[in-house]
């Protein structure tokens, strides 16, 4: 007798927290580990000095060691206990470093901080989680503060989807339940109060940050699928009057 055809996970709260906190302690899968300094350096030319800086959503600390760099107080902010303690254990000596909240620790924040950074955070989110989200964000920044979002561009989620034998279902290898293109994440930060000032298609890989060697590889096994030329789409946007 033939095997049920498999059927997309739904993901639940427990299971996302299970997932990201298992994947804290391998740092090097997250992209904010491999593309932290491309990010900030594609944006900063936009970011204050001596800044309060917020990266939510910062898993690991990826984005963290290019925020230090810069001065200013640098927050993390993530879900998972499991990460905010790795956060803590890496970078809690740094001076600029002023802390790893909860969501719910945030609200000290609100209005006070000049740049918050949402890194591969959307593409995660259900409607209710990403409206929650960036509703947030925009009160966590300061009257013309800055947020930026990166996400991947045009993604073909099934791409990325995996066959699980032990529960007979399809999920994407990273948790994600959305694409996002310019046209989509603009039309988003707008409806919610934001005015963007620049949006990217672009392929982090080419910043001269990034190791052309550790990712030769990847994109000669890439080469042959289903590929665009900008798989990365970032927007910074600042907060409107409204």
């Amino acid at each position: 007798m033939p095997s049920p055809a498999p059927k997309p996970l739904q993901w639940t709260p427990e299971l996302i927290a299970r997932f990201w906190d298992f994947e804290s302690s391998h740092h090097g899968n997250y992209f904010a580990e491999q593309f932290g300094g491309a990010i900030v350096g594609s944006f900063e030319d936009l970011l204050p000095k001596d800044a309060t800086v917020l990266d939510y959503g910062c898993g690991a600390g990826g984005l963290l060691p290019h925020l230090l760099a810069r001065g200013g107080r640098v927050y993390g902010l993530d879900q998972s206990p499991a990460s905010r303690e790795e956060v803590r254990r890496r970078f809690g000596s740094h001076p600029s470093f002023a802390g790893a909240l909860a969501p719910d620790e945030a609200s000290a924040l609100e209005g006070q901080t000049d740049v918050v950074f949402c890194v591969e955070v959307i593409e995660h989110l259900d409607d209710k989680a990403l409206v929650t989200l960036v509703s947030r964000v925009r009160a966590l920044l300061r009257l013309g503060g800055i947020a930026i979002f990166t996400t991947p561009n045009r993604e073909d989620l099934d791409d990325s989807s995996i066959y699980c034998p032990a529960c007979e279902s399809l999920f994407h290898r990273w948790q994600h339940v959305r694409s996002w293109d310019p046209v989509t994440l603009g039309s988003l930060l707008a409806r919610a109060g934001f005015v963007v000032a620049r949006t990217l298609e672009t392929d982090f890989r080419s910043h001269p940050t990034v190791s052309r060697k550790r990712w030769l590889r990847r994109w000669l096994r890439g080469i042959r699928g289903k590929r665009t030329r900008s798989p990365h789409l970032a927007c910074a946007a600042r907060r409107g009057n409204n």
